[in-house]
């Protein structure tokens, strides 16, 4: 999708933005329809079906015209994601909106975005920010954010790799994440945009050990994950070198969250209950969290 030329960007943003056959590309990227390549050049004309098809937004099977993406608009800006791969999925859901919605709106001088998946936290934060990097471990994933960066007109540095491996040497004045965060046994299958270790804080943990690397003197990092334990004290316990604030966005059951869990890894993993009933053994509850972290003075 990155060698796509910037006129047939040009032209997917427009129509987009027109908001013409809105319910064409309702059947095609929500319902998972086939439509008839015929149709489809009718409703929306064929150059920029052509350009959709250049992109790989569009794909094409005999007479039929069907997609692997999904597609969310958020305050004027299309964002491009894939959870259809299942395994391979390039994220975009309601975590993302609640993160999208507790970005600051001051003035960053340079900013991180670790896990960018489909790229919406690094380009909203494009808006304010002299200088944005994401990063992803996934190809897929940076080469969603890539072209969605082209669309939305967003100067973003996007670099492959393993959290903050491509950026080493460098310093945020803040630091967002919504990483990994489902409590998946590692014997289990399971997408890399979700799997955050047997407790679900693996990832969490990783970007904290991070932060007086990467974070700073005046910086702060905003996370939003989850992960299981018996109270809260799972999460303090790993930030109290810091400065934070942390708030408690949902408590689940263990027992709910199995169920819940257990019907969708149950597709590739024929064990996973027994396996999920292991890694909650000494759990009672998953969390969902958002966390605001800064480095204390008396430390630097």
């Amino acid at each position: 999708m990155l060698l796509l030329q910037k006129n047939a960007i040009k032209n997917i943003k427009e129509f987009l933005d027109s908001n013409i056959e809105s319910s064409l590309l309702f059947r095609l990227f929500h319902l998972n329809e086939k439509i008839d390549y015929s149709y489809v050049r009718k409703a929306i004309g064929k150059s920029i079906l052509n350009d959709f098809l250049e992109a790989k937004l569009f794909l094409r099977q005999a007479n039929k015209i069907m997609t692997d993406y999904d597609i969310a608009t958020y305050e004027n800006y299309h964002f491009f994601y894939n959870n259809k791969d299942w395994l391979d999925a390039v994220y975009f859901g309601p975590d993302s909106l609640i993160l999208a919605n507790r970005l600051p709106e001051q003035n960053n001088l340079k900013a991180l975005d670790l896990c960018t998946g489909c790229g919406i936290h690094a380009i909203l934060l494009s808006r304010s920010t002299k200088e944005v990097y994401c990063v992803d471990i996934n190809p897929k994933a940076v080469n969603a954010a890539g072209f969605n960066a082209l669309l939305n007109n967003a100067k973003v540095k996007i670099l492959e790799g393993d959290l903050y491996e491509p950026v080493i040497g460098k310093k945020f004045d803040l630091i967002v994440s919504n990483p990994p965060l489902i409590p998946i046994p590692d014997s289990c299958r399971y997408p890399l945009c979700g799997k955050g270790g047997e407790d679900g804080l693996l990832i969490f943990r990783r970007i904290v050990k991070g932060l007086r690397d990467y974070l700073s003197s005046s910086g702060q990092a905003i996370l939003l994950g989850g992960g299981m334990g018996k109270n809260e004290a799972v999460f303090k316990d790993i930030l109290q070198e810091f400065d934070f604030e942390l708030k408690i966005l949902d408590k689940m059951p263990k027992e709910r969250e199995i169920l819940n869990r257990t019907a969708l890894l149950n597709r590739y993993n024929p064990d996973s209950l027994r396996e999920m009933q292991r890694i909650y053994s000494n759990a009672d509850f998953f969390y969902k969290y958002i966390a605001r972290i800064k480095i204390p003075a008396q430390s630097l």
